[in-house]
């Protein structure tokens, strides 16, 4: 009630009533404002953002854009081989583990859109697809000899490991391979509009369709002593399919002319299936190269997952060939994350993880 009534008393004389003005008595004449003073007018309408708006001659309001990707994938847990080495017998023995990392590189991928101006109040409709097939991450290891270890045990991955007496192996070679297959599309609303004159912020809300695969396949083969050769090997792969709401916020500040330095980013929490199979395979041509399977695995997982991603760059837009299209560059580096997906590897016992894709992105958009 208080609130309501000192609300009143404060806008009642907003159209220039000095009725209630008093001087206060204790402030100078020259730096008070006079008693005829009008407080500033609050807005009459409801609260409005004037949008930025594209117009090209003869406007169709159709846009569409091309971007490409020089990624590096990352998963959280990038072990790929385990070598346990023993010198004399427990418990005074002295004990070394190795583990060795894959190392990621970075690869290509694209993105395109489309959208569409909707014609009320200046919002539009957008549709953008996100491919990354690539083998993110290799690892080899190659080791001669093994004099001097009571004990050896190696391991790839998942796969059983070997041990053996140091003297027993002669020569080690290691070979895996990680890849990822990302396919994402996004179907949003957004409106892009002024919060000052050199400001502009794109609020988006929608949905995301998101597909991943992922393989992981790698062998030691290790030379006994006599030259018999025996190689373990697994095979993995993951296929997930998810879907949930996203929201993206984009900011734009023009710092000069037509150029500006914009940040994108996002949120989307989705519903996930992912199923696993895992396959375990040892050789041996010491027994007449017979395959020995060592592992047969198979499961089916369904969670939520969170996906979020920041982008920083740079752009340049303007109108041109008679304001006919209206063209806008952009370039910058983007990171995503996406959570709580099975990593592979029963080394790392098929715990949640993450994946994580960082890079380059060039982009054009043209409307028209």
């Amino acid at each position: 009630m208080f609130t309501a009534l000192s609300a009143q008393y404060l806008f009642a004389d907003i159209n220039g009533n000095c009725s209630s003005c008093e001087q206060d008595p204790c402030c100078q004449t020259d730096c008070c404002e006079p008693c005829d003073f009008v407080p500033p007018c609050p807005p009459s309408a409801c609260a409005y953002n004037a949008p930025f708006i594209i117009d090209t001659k003869c406007d169709w309001g159709f846009f569409v854009g091309a971007s490409f990707v020089y990624a590096q994938g990352l998963v959280d847990q990038p072990v790929f081989y385990y070598e346990g080495l023993r010198i004399g017998i427990s418990p005074n023995s002295t004990n070394q583990n190795n583990f060795f990392l894959l190392d990621f590189d970075y690869k290509p991928g694209f993105k395109v859109n489309l959208g569409y101006k909707l014609g009320c109040d200046n919002w539009t409709a957008n549709c953008e697809y996100f491919r990354f097939h690539n083998d993110i991450g290799k690892g080899s290891y190659t080791r001669d000899n093994y004099d001097g270890f009571d004990s050896v045990i190696i391991r790839l991955f998942g796969s059983d490991a070997m041990a053996v007496d140091g003297s027993e192996i002669t020569n080690v070679n290691v070979n895996a391979t990680y890849s990822i297959e990302i396919d994402q599309l996004d179907f949003t609303l957004s409106r892009k509009y002024y919060v000052g004159r050199c400001l502009t912020i794109k609020s988006e809300a929608g949905l995301r369709a998101f597909w991943l695969d992922q393989s992981l396949n790698g062998a030691i083969n290790a030379i006994q002593a006599g030259g018999t050769l025996e190689t373990n090997g697994i095979n993995e792969s993951t296929s997930l399919w998810s879907v949930g709401p996203l929201t993206k916020l984009d900011l734009d500040w023009m710092v000069s002319g037509n150029l500006r330095i914009l940040t994108n980013s996002s949120l989307a929490i989705l519903y996930y299936e992912q199923s696993l199979n895992s396959y375990g395979f040892k050789e041996n041509l010491a027994l007449g190269n017979l395959d020995d399977q060592t592992r047969d695995y198979k499961s089916r997982f369904k969670e939520l997952s969170m996906h979020n991603s920041l982008f920083l760059g740079l752009g340049w837009a303007d109108y041109f060939f008679c304001n006919d299209w209206y063209f806008d560059f952009v370039i910058g580096y983007e990171f995503n994350r996406y959570t709580e997906v099975k990593n592979q590897g029963e080394i790392n016992n098929y715990n949640n993880g993450s994946i994580y894709v960082q890079g380059l992105v060039i982009d054009l958009s043209v409307s028209f």
